[in-house]
């Protein structure tokens, strides 16, 4: 049977967004093998199956020789074990990879799951990875995004051909049938708002504090939790700090990073993303719309396309505190039926769009296409 390489920046995000598509080709006889740097994180971090091959990668160093480092590992992996297909996520597995899969003569795949600054800001460094990118691309035999915006802009640009452009309208999709409604639910006696979100300024933060503290003082019993953890990596970063501060103050309940999101969402009464990040396809606003809890998000690409605005949630104007109160004093003011009215159109939505099963059928799809062309 043939070999299936996923080749990434991050091994959590690779298992958490993509381990349902691992799964299903695995059962399908495929053999799966993962490139990514190892971590730590609070997950465990193995799909029984799966052949895991660390690599050393910095995601934010523009070192030369970083990054020529991490491109002959790329190509001696590649080397030795010839996959037939290889996915790649994030900027540098697709810039490298690319190059690393036409010197191996391997097909393979570019998934953007949202667009980082070097292709959205016009600095002079910027344009000049673009260029390399393009050329990288040149060698992907399709370039999948997760979002229409992301790929009409790098089409726009000249960085992708439109022919070779595929559009998810799934996402990376989710399993609908664990993140659902939990039928015992408790009914709280206050509001629940909830965030979880990497803490970036531009996933929301400060908007999302502000307008607890305005909301607050007409629903002094409303709970406004946040999680996530704080990304120090990232120049968007909120500091510790800062969180404790507000934490500490009352205006919000700070919980860090949490592995029961499923409970977490189960148990709130709305899901709150100010995002005006460069979104792919949110995943959190998914599990959310799942799980069934009405949602506030901005009209931002990647988070738009969850809310049917005044059904499944709220859609509210990007970097804008009033709009964002405004909308969850509505949800405030609702009854209890009404938003579990909200709810029930939301899982159906996220059903009916947004199930790994549409996501499975995309990626057979470029595979077989792959393998017959061989």
């Amino acid at each position: 049977m043939a070999t299936i390489l996923f080749s990434d920046n991050h091994l959590w995000a690779l298992y958490h967004f993509r381990g349902g598509v691992i799964k299903n080709l695995l059962n399908q006889g495929y053999k799966v093998v993962v490139v990514a740097p190892e971590t730590n994180d609070l997950e465990d971090n193995s799909i029984q199956g799966v052949e895991f091959i660390p690599i050393k990668l910095n995601r934010t160093t523009t070192s030369i020789y970083v990054n020529i480092q991490y491109f002959i590992s790329l190509c001696k992996i590649y080397h030795r074990i010839k996959p037939d297909v290889i996915f790649h996520y994030t900027i540098k597995p697709i810039l490298f990879g690319n190059l690393a899969a036409k010197l191996n003569h391997i097909f393979s795949v570019s998934i953007f799951a949202g667009l980082s600054n070097i292709l959205t800001e016009d600095s002079l460094i910027n344009k000049i990875m673009r260029l390399v990118l393009k050329y990288a691309l040149r060698f992907s035999v399709k370039t999948v995004f997760l979002n229409e915006d992301d790929r009409r802009f790098l089409i726009s640009k000249q960085v992708v051909p439109e022919k070779k452009s595929v559009l998810y309208e799934s996402g990376e999709g989710l399993d609908t049938d664990f993140y659902k409604p939990n039928s015992d639910k408790n009914q709280n006696n206050h509001l629940v708002f909830l965030m979880i979100s990497r803490l970036l300024y531009q996933k929301g933060y400060s908007e999302y504090v502000e307008a607890a503290r305005m909301v607050k003082i007409k629903f002094p019993s409303a709970e406004f939790i946040l999680c996530g953890e704080i990304d120090n990596g990232h120049p968007s970063a909120v500091p510790k700090d800062v969180v404790m501060n507000d934490h500490n103050c009352g205006v919000i309940i700070y919980e860090g990073r949490i592995t029961n999101v499923l409970e977490k969402m189960q148990s709130s009464d709305c899901f709150v993303l100010p995002s005006y990040y460069n979104e792919g396809m949110n995943r959190s606003l998914m599990e959310a719309l799942s799980i069934g809890v009405p949602i506030i998000t901005t009209d931002n690409k990647g988070c738009r396309e969850m809310v049917i605005d005044g059904e499944t949630g709220f859609l509210v104007k990007q970097k804008c505190v009033g709009s964002l109160v405004d909308a969850m004093m509505k949800i405030c003011k609702m009854s209890q039926s009404e938003r579990e009215e909200m709810g029930i159109k939301g899982r159906q939505l996220a059903i009916n769009v947004y199930d790994e099963k549409h996501v499975f059928v995309c990626y057979n799809t470029i595979i077989d296409f792959i393998l017959c062309t061989k």
